[in-house]
């Protein structure tokens, strides 16, 4: 009895496990929860099929390659550096300006001090 109640409470977490990303996957994962009992396995899948209708694609959509998913990332960084391409240069100047180079802001600030200072 124990173990029956146990082997339900792995079904039910199975269950709730279930994504299904295509017909395939979800077939594949339907029978894994019937143990290998093809029945079952086509009640499961029916049940899960019934109210997605030609929603559901065939087999798993192809992942892209890392080499495809890396120049989609690096082209959306280049394009929000096109778009902030002021702020960048603004801040750019900021730093420096602060780092070592003499620019207007601080030669206007050092200048500013020395009429306080007297």
């Amino acid at each position: 009895m124990f173990f029956q109640n146990r082997k339900r409470e792995q079904q039910i977490a199975m269950l709730q496990r279930i994504s299904p990303i295509s017909k395939a996957s979800l077939k594949r994962q339907c029978l894994l929860i019937a143990e290998g009992d093809l029945k079952k396995a086509k009640e499961y899948y029916d049940f899960w099929v019934d109210g997605m209708g030609e929603d559901l694609p065939t087999f798993d959509p192809k992942q892209p390659s890392w080499v495809d998913s890396f120049g989609t990332r690096v082209n959306s960084v280049l394009d929000w550096a096109q778009e902030h391409k002021d702020v960048l240069s603004q801040g750019v100047d900021l730093i420096s300006n602060l780092i070592g180079r003499r620019g207007p802001a601080i030669a206007e600030a050092a200048q500013s001090l020395e009429e306080i200072n007297e």
